[in-house]
């Protein structure tokens, strides 16, 4: 009764403060004894903070409502926070402490022409448990009013299995800066799928010049310092709560700072920012293309028998083609029929990828054997984001000649014997060469494009009479 005497009047010194004093309880435009017509049996309060979180602003979460449409409404000029424990306020204002219990009370008035059945049953988040019935009651005298107050609870350390409270934020892709790279291009930041927060933007800092990173024209410069960011937004019914860490999966990335806030239209947001690091050489940047085994146009051979293109041993990149291009017919030579002629300009080049990770670097340089020039070197990135790039040579000119061979004529005597034979097969052993301009190409007589030991036997089988003429292809 003691408790009960000391809410009552906690109420009324809360009503006093309303403008005009003590309100009435008779309603206005009727009289005191008149009746009300339609019963309210059952009464929900909603979206009551049970329990109180330590460290909470009371009055920044007293946020409890009715049910839209219901034929009562809350008094939120008397709802206020109470301090159960043995030394308790009447009204309490402050911040929640851990393990102190307290309770909510709060007015409720019924909607014209209903009123509150004496057997009324009050819920407070769809349960009857939470209300503490030695503290409700129907005014007898005034059945449009009712008193409510929660059980008492104790306040926890943090929210008690709150789906909505985000505990970890992941957010992995952060990237290293690449000189000579615009830092809008070099932006892979994504959370886990399924998330309940997503990015809204991110981007570099230029912390060196003190300045963001937003358009094509900010590239990375060596020797800056640079920094990753990015802005996160909590979805639709989310928070960060306090206790929420922030990680990336990523090892090698060290995060600088995190900081939340809730923006003036109650959105949940929050920063994270990597540690700058100063902008190097990056090992996945390939800045020189080096591919050898250029050759000439030879008349009567096929241009795909006349490709010998390689790339060094462990280079970070392939050749998927290589190939020929008769610059005066404007055309491919794709096809064994394609041969070079006299007198006709040719051209060689070649497709070349970078291993999956790498990529061609703005600074990128192409090289080619010593005497070859090239005519023109460009780089693209395809939409499957594989890195390309293409090397052509200066076009020549196909020179006459093939009157001035014979094929199998190894020591260029003008006669194809023996001798030939043996200059082949000295040479397919390795013990010696032969003159890769004018001798080399006109041995291959099978036309494999490789001169071994299968040419030998050929122009063997040619000089015993044993085929009629050579090449045999």
């Amino acid at each position: 009764m003691k408790k009960i005497i000391a809410l009552l009047t906690a109420l009324l010194m809360v009503t006093a403060l309303i403008p005009g004093g003590i309100v009435s309880a008779e309603p206005a435009g009727r009289s005191f004894t008149e009746p009300r017509s339609t019963a309210i049996h059952e009464v929900f309060i909603e979206n009551a903070e049970l329990p109180p979180v330590a460290g909470w602003e009371a009055n920044e979460h007293l946020n409890v409502t009715v049910p839209e449409g219901a034929p009562y409404s809350l008094d939120m000029d008397t709802a206020c926070w109470w301090d159960n424990s043995p030394d308790y306020d009447f009204v309490f204002s402050g911040v929640f402490a851990e393990g102190t219990p307290y309770s909510i009370g709060l007015t409720v008035n019924a909607a014209e022409g209903y009123y509150f059945d004496l057997d009324c049953v009050f819920y407070i988040n769809g349960e009857t448990s939470l209300v503490d019935m030695d503290y409700t009651f129907v005014n007898d005298e005034d059945t449009s009013e009712a008193y409510i107050w929660s059980v008492p609870v104790e306040a926890v350390g943090e929210p008690a299995d709150d789906p909505y409270a985000i505990h970890e934020v992941i957010v992995n892709g952060w990237g290293e800066p690449v000189p000579g790279m615009a830092g809008i291009d070099n932006m892979f930041l994504e959370t886990p799928e399924g998330a309940p927060y997503s990015i809204i933007y991110g981007g570099w800092r230029d912390e060196t010049d003190q300045q963001q990173m937003w358009g094509e024209e900010h590239v990375f410069i060596e020797g800056h310092e640079y920094s990753e960011g990015a802005q996160i937004w909590a979805d639709e019914g989310y928070y960060f709560a306090d206790d929420c860490v922030f990680t990336t999966q990523d090892e090698s990335v060290e995060l600088d700072l995190e900081w939340c806030y809730v923006d003036e239209y109650e959105n949940y947001i929050c920063y994270m920012n990597t540690v700058p690091v100063t902008c190097g050489g990056d090992p996945y940047a390939i800045h020189e293309v080096r591919v050898v085994g250029w050759g000439e146009p030879v008349e009567g051979m096929a241009g795909i028998d006349n490709v010998y293109l390689e790339t060094p041993m462990d280079a970070p990149y392939f050749i998927i083609y290589g190939g020929w291009r008769d610059e005066t017919d404007q055309q491919q030579m794709w096809g064994e029929e394609h041969i070079f002629i006299a007198g006709h300009e040719y051209s060689e080049g070649c497709q070349i990828w970078a291993f999956d990770g790498y990529y061609f670097a703005e600074d990128c340089v192409f090289l080619a054997d010593e005497g070859v020039e090239l005519d023109y070197e460009w780089c693209y990135v395809d939409e499957y984001e594989n890195y390309i790039c293409y090397m052509n040579t200066v076009p020549v000119v196909c020179a006459g000649g093939a009157e001035e061979h014979l094929w199998g004529d190894a020591n260029g005597d003008g006669e194809v014997d023996s001798e030939d034979v043996v200059l082949i097969m000295r040479f397919s052993m390795g013990l010696m060469e032969l003159d890769a301009e004018n001798i080399d190409p006109w041995c291959d007589v099978n036309g494999d494009g490789e001169l071994n030991m299968n040419d030998a036997l050929i122009a063997a089988r040619y000089v015993n009479e044993m085929i009629d003429a050579l090449p045999v292809f």
